[in-house]
């Protein structure tokens, strides 16, 4: 039992920390540094995405957390040139510049962190949202990478279409022929056998507003719902701001539904929408959970989209709200008085939810001192035998804590020796080793300086289509091309490759697709066969003149009737021809007369006596 002098005194020490705590945490929250988190933007400000992306992050991070943000623009400007000239940007702005955590919004924000983080953030852990088509392979080797994918819900969307305007049968899904339209068209088609029997669907490809809002002037409207999957185009072929052309395709009295919650307020119905501001908060929540001290955060694969609804479209089209799928959220609803004085109703509670907390502690702060000093007075009796167990415990731990170092220790020399092992193999390689990606080279080995004749270390970042003789160009480029791809080509052929000097030398090629640092790119081991061809050659050069000169020579042969005393011979038709004559018409020898020694002594015998 609690005596009253005892209550006393515990109330007077509450409240003494009470006061302290009060007076003392402004100045520790003052002078408290906070995280230093950079967040690049794959999109602009004002792009309402971003914008939401960016206040979700804002949301989960604390005021004293230092938060710079960088917009790579890239919904407007995607070029090749752009992009490089952006990874010389960010060399030069980041050199040297240290971050606790780097959040990245969007696929090109990711892909240039994949492609530099290394170099000029080493070490930091990066917490990637908005990312479309997620595969595991995109973080090969990346240790430090984690985050929140984003997944477009075309299905439960279709679903709630049905279940709030049954009437309609037929489904309009506009969409672009971009890299995310073709994603999403891949998902919608992937999406429409679900609804075999309950919606016909039309996809109109880069849709042009003007005509597209003329045929919705002659369709029955209560046949169609509209699925907007795309942005739309001007005459001119520039896209048109979504909050514009939802707006003015709204004016056809026609539901409209859409994935995305950046639509909602601007003439869609609903649906189940991807939403910025909860990509942005999740990744900053992960960001924060690593800055606690916590490793080895998995990726969230759920995208976490939600139901919702606009309130003003729901009366237009007389759609009740119990229909709604259950936890779904309604927007532009006439406001309450709850919500229009919602910050004063929580201060209140607050308040008096702090006072009852205080009653509370200060109650269990008198029960646990006396329960403390009972505790204290057994204690004091084990002490000894706490300490001798703590002390055996520790020095067990010791040994487990040496053991793990020693193995760790051997693990490390293994991988150490393992990667001496791989450098001299590539390096003393008697084949040309290289890694081509984006048609440059990445990689590429002592031997492939020698074949090219040039300095070791200038191939990286040289275009691959340098080094190929110019008329074998489109056929190894082409092979590359589809290779990359994942159409079927040769694994192996022949080609000639500028060498030292401008001449040409031939090389058989073995290929193979990899990935490297998260993206495709081929491994090729490159042999020079010069010799080999020279000698092909000079064996064809061969054969060409042997059959050549075989051709000219014609053949004599079986019995040949000549006469004893004249020398004449019997040709096919039996008549007797000269030598001479027979066999100049059978071959290709040719005749010159003279007279020998000795039948010039029968012949002029008197002329040489008279001399």
């Amino acid at each position: 039992m609690v005596d009253g002098r005892g209550i006393k005194y515990s109330t007077w020490c509450a409240c003494a920390l009470v006061i302290a705590l009060a007076l003392w945490l402004p100045h520790t929250a003052g002078a408290r540094q906070g995280a230093r988190i950079l967040l690049i933007n794959s999109y602009h400000h004002g792009f309402k995405w971003s914008d939401d992306i960016v206040s979700g992050v804002r949301s989960a991070l604390d005021k004293d957390d230092d938060l710079r943000i960088e917009y790579m623009d890239a919904r407007r400007v995607f070029t090749p040139e752009y992009l490089d000239s952006l990874r010389k940007s960010f060399r030069i702005k980041f050199k040297g510049h240290r971050y606790d955590v780097i959040i990245v919004s969007d696929d090109p924000a990711l892909d240039l962190m994949l492609d530099l983080g290394q170099d000029l953030f080493p070490s930091t852990p990066v917490v990637f949202c908005g990312i479309n088509n997620f595969s595991d392979m995109r973080l090969m080797g990346k240790h430090l990478y984690t985050g929140v994918v984003e997944e477009i819900d075309i299905k439960d969307t279709l679903e709630a279409a049905h279940a709030l305007y049954p009437k309609a049968r037929k489904v309009i899904a506009p969409v672009n022929s971009n890299a995310t339209g073709v994603s999403n068209r891949r998902l919608l088609q992937g999406t429409i056998p679900a609804f075999n029997g309950i919606f016909e669907f039309e996809i109109v490809e880069n849709p042009e507003l003007g005509p597209f809002l003329q045929r919705l002037k002659s369709l029955r409207r209560d046949d169609y719902v509209i699925l907007l999957t795309g942005r739309f185009e001007s005459s001119a072929g520039e896209m048109i701001p979504i909050e514009t052309s939802t707006s003015e395709i709204a004016k056809a009295g026609i539901p409209l539904y859409s994935m995305w919650e950046y639509y909602l307020g601007h003439g869609i119905v609903g649906g189940m929408l991807t939403n910025g501001f909860y990509q942005g908060k999740t990744a900053a929540g992960i960001a924060r959970r690593i800055l606690n001290g916590e490793k080895d955060i998995p990726v969230i694969r759920k995208s976490p989209n939600r139901y919702a609804f606009d309130f003003r479209q729901l009366e237009l089209f007389g759609i009740a709200e119990d229909l709604l799928p259950a936890g779904s959220v309604v927007v532009n609803r006439p406001v309450s008085f709850y919500a229009r004085h919602a910050d004063a109703i929580h201060a209140a509670v607050g308040i008096v939810l702090l006072c009852l907390g205080i009653i509370v502690f200060l109650s269990i702060i008198i029960v646990k001192k006396n329960r403390a000093e009972r505790e204290l007075r057994r204690y004091q009796d084990n002490l000894e035998v706490l300490v001798e167990e703590r002390t055996e415990g520790l020095n067990f731990a010791n040994a487990a804590l040496t053991a793990e170092i020693q193995e760790r220790e051997q693990v490390e020399a293994a991988l150490r020796e393992s990667e001496e092992k791989y450098r001299v193999l590539i390096e003393k390689a008697n084949e040309a080793v290289v890694i081509v990606q984006d048609e440059t080279f990445v990689f590429a080995n002592p031997r492939m300086h020698d074949l090219a004749g040039v300095p070791a270390g200038t191939l990286e970042g040289r275009s691959f289509v340098d080094l190929i003789w110019p008329d074998d160009r489109d056929m190894v480029m082409g092979r590359y091309r589809k290779r990359i791809s994942g159409e079927s080509v040769p694994d192996a052929y022949d080609f000639r490759l500028v060498g030292p000097e401008g001449a040409f030398i031939w090389v058989f090629l073995s290929a193979t697709t990899i990935p490297w640092k998260g993206r495709p790119a081929t491994l090729n081991l490159l042999t020079d066969i010069s010799d080999r061809k020279l000698a092909e050659e000079e064996r064809e050069r061969l054969i060409t003149e042997l059959q050549e000169a075989l051709s000219q020579v014609k053949a004599l042969s079986g019995l040949l009737p000549i006469c004893a005393s004249c020398k004449r011979i019997r040709n096919d038709e039996g008549n007797w021809e000269q030598m001479e004559a027979y066999i100049r018409d059978r071959s290709e020898a040719k005749f010159s007369h003279g007279i020998c020694p000795e039948c010039a002594r029968k012949l002029y015998a008197d002329q040489s006596r008279k001399k």
